[in-house]
């Protein structure tokens, strides 16, 4: 786990309350309403992170950070694949279906 959400390279942290560019990023509505100063905007997203995070939400970071993993919706990890060309998501675990040739039953 990282110290900061700085560190965490799948956070939108270092765009939103640090300023940093990236195409990888679309300031969504409700963060561009936080506030009309991009400063006062940052740093009232900044102070959201001083708050507790729930034990689940730790665990669902942890669980992508250990995986290496992007952690969002369905929508966002497609786009994340898309735009970095790295895979973000979880394989199925196991051979895949009818892996043997011959139909992968023996007699």
């Amino acid at each position: 786990m990282v110290q900061e959400p700085s560190e965490y390279s799948w956070s939108s942290y270092r765009c939103n309350g640090l300023g940093k560019q990236s195409d990888l990023l679309t300031a969504h509505a409700v963060y561009l309403s936080i506030n009309d100063n991009v400063n006062l905007r940052q740093a009232d997203y900044r102070a959201l992170f001083v708050h507790h995070v729930e034990p689940k939400m730790i665990e669902d970071i942890r669980k992508a950070t250990n995986k290496g993993l992007a952690l969002g919706n369905e929508q966002f990890k497609f786009t994340v694949k898309a735009l970095s060309g790295r895979s973000v998501i979880e394989g199925k675990r196991g051979r895949p279906v009818g892996w043997k040739k011959g139909g992968g039953v023996s007699d």
